[in-house]
């Protein structure tokens, strides 16, 4: 398989409401990540990727309590917050063969990093950027799908980096993320695929829509 068949008709909604970025899924899928909000592992139709410019840690419950008050969502809707530009957020959609990708992105670099940096423990980090990452589709029925669906968008994201000649903030090596970076992988297991490694179908759409992504967030950045 080359290039990959983009189509514009995709079961996912996307909805920037204020400064919230809502992600409606076709139906409930099972969602794995390291969310601020219901992270882990986790079953919900919903994600939403909210911008802050500034917030204490102890903020947390009451901004995503508000945001689901506001936007009238499930309390098991998965939250991520950041402080990147959320109406300049990029996506790609991908079928083929039955299988469908759609990944989602909001791309902010002012903390970008190098992995084993330095920690910032006893620092202030200001301008917080993050990489927020939604990668769904309508296989993996397992959650060690999931987990290899992470893997491989993280690769993705990385090399979308290192290919765009991004570098740390602190140690002007080759950045690999940034500081505060959080994917969220979601698969209905429609489609019962539970494989997406490098050497399969699933593995290069979710590879090739993560770098795509990345790259033109990076692009339009800041």
């Amino acid at each position: 398989m080359n290039d990959l068949p983009k189509k514009k008709t995709t079961p996912i909604k996307v909805v920037l409401n204020d400064k919230s970025l809502i992600i409606n899924l076709p139906k409930i899928s099972s969602i794995l990540s390291w969310a601020p909000f219901n992270g882990g592992l986790t079953e919900s139709n919903c994600i939403f990727n909210h911008e802050c410019d500034h917030f204490e840690e102890n903020d947390l419950e009451t901004i995503f309590s508000s945001i689901i008050s506001r936007n009238n969502l499930s309390s098991n809707t998965v939250g991520l917050i950041t402080g990147a530009n959320v109406s300049r957020y990029e996506e790609v959609y991908l079928e083929n063969g039955g299988l469908w990708v759609h990944a989602i992105a909001t791309i902010g670099l002012n903390n970008a990093r190098s992995v084993g940096d330095s920690a910032d423990v006893d620092q202030t980090i200001h301008k917080p950027g993050t990489i927020n990452l939604i990668v769904s589709c309508n296989a993996l029925p397992f959650v060690s799908g999931l987990v290899e669906a992470i893997h491989v968008a993280t690769m993705a994201k990385t090399s979308a980096m290192i290919e765009a000649g991004v570098k740390s903030k602190k140690s002007k090596q080759p950045a690999t993320g940034t500081g505060t970076d959080c994917i969220v992988v979601t698969g209905s297991g429609e489609v019962q695929e539970n494989n997406c490694g490098m050497h399969t179908v699933l593995g290069e759409m979710i590879g090739k829509a993560v770098k795509e992504i990345i790259k033109k967030g990076i692009q339009k950045w800041p």
